[in-house]
């Protein structure tokens, strides 16, 4: 896999979060201020009820928690729910300020890397929030913040019980941990995820020891390191160029655990993976099948349409790799 492939996949890679909010908004109030992930105190004017996603995962969230009709524009990324294909896109990166501007926006929400928006933003009246997750519970702050300055946190909190409850229920499921390997990209080094990574903490939500852990960040690991730790389970990318069988065939890695006992998987759907939204349990649930060879079909999904629609759910944040700057 060369790295434009590695690129692309990276570019799927979100880290979404928010650290808290200090007030919400009250019948009457005029305005609040909140504190976003990069810690910019941030003045909202009002329950805003024309909203700018800029990331999948931002959108997702606000379906989830009932704000689909204040939803006005949102990134080319942004593919789910299938109604999300339906609001006008503002592009990718960098996403077009023009086509912004014409939605006239009271709030417009980015990820890290989107903050060079602020003058843009205040140019044109809108409040500017940038989220980064980079942990499952940092998700869950994610949620509860946009529920807040929604006025939908009634709804917010029935969201983050649902995943809490359906994450909690995976891991009943299991009682040890097993050594496993996501690997990113095999030919200019072997890509994986170490820790500080959204994926990290999902293999360890999932009962999963990544041996990838004393690495930082999306970085290489040796082929000796791979041997050495020998992984019970192999996770290999969707957008990685190589099956399962091709993995199987290099010689290096016929003697690896995970090689020997059939235990490598492809991913179909990364964006339960990698989205830092309420689709998380279904990603951990995904990847406990995966590791601990366990039934999680008979748990529930979280609704990303709305759980209630009477009570008011990686644009994509960006990482540097070598040098260079990628959509995740």
């Amino acid at each position: 896999m060369n790295r434009k492939i590695i690129t692309v996949f990276l570019c799927f890679l979100l880290v979404i979060s928010v650290v808290g909010c200090t007030q919400e908004i009250m019948p009457g109030e005029e305005k609040i201020t909140v504190e976003d992930q990069l810690g910019r105190e941030v003045e909202i004017e009002k329950s805003p009820d024309r909203i700018v996603s800029l990331a999948p995962s931002v959108t997702e969230i606000l379906f989830a928690i009932g704000e689909r009709d204040n939803l006005v524009g949102v990134s080319d990324f942004c593919n789910y729910p299938p109604e999300a294909l339906e609001i006008e896109s503002v592009g990718d990166y960098p996403p077009s300020e023009e086509k912004i501007a014409e939605l006239n926006p009271d709030l417009i929400i980015g990820v890290k890397g989107t903050e060079e928006l602020e003058q843009f933003s205040k140019e044109i009246g809108a409040s500017l929030i940038i989220l980064d997750p980079g942990t499952v519970d940092e998700v869950y702050d994610s949620i509860e913040l946009l529920g807040k300055i929604t006025n939908s946190q009634n709804q917010a909190e029935q969201v983050i019980d649902e995943i809490e409850s359906n994450i909690e229920a995976t891991e009943e499921l299991h009682d040890e941990e097993k050594k496993t390997l996501y690997l990113l990209g095999v030919d200019e080094g072997l890509w994986t995820a170490g820790s500080g990574t959204f994926l990290h903490d999902m293999i360890v939500k999932a009962g999963g020891e990544n041996i990838a852990s004393d690495l930082d960040g999306y970085n290489m690991i040796d082929m000796e390191t791979v041997l050495e730790e020998d992984p019970e389970v192999i996770i290999l990318s969707e957008f990685l160029g190589l099956t399962i069988d091709d993995l199987e065939e290099r010689e290096e890695w016929k003697n690896i655990d995970a090689v020997q006992e059939g235990n490598v998987f492809k991913v179909e759907n990364e964006d339960i993976l990698v989205r830092p939204g309420p689709r998380i349990d279904e990603g951990v649930g995904w990847l406990v099948e995966k590791i601990h060879g366990e039934d999680v079909s008979t748990l529930s999904a979280t609704s990303v349409t709305s759980i209630d629609t009477s009570i008011n759910l990686e644009y994509i944040s960006l990482i540097s790799l070598r040098g260079g700057i990628f959509h995740v």
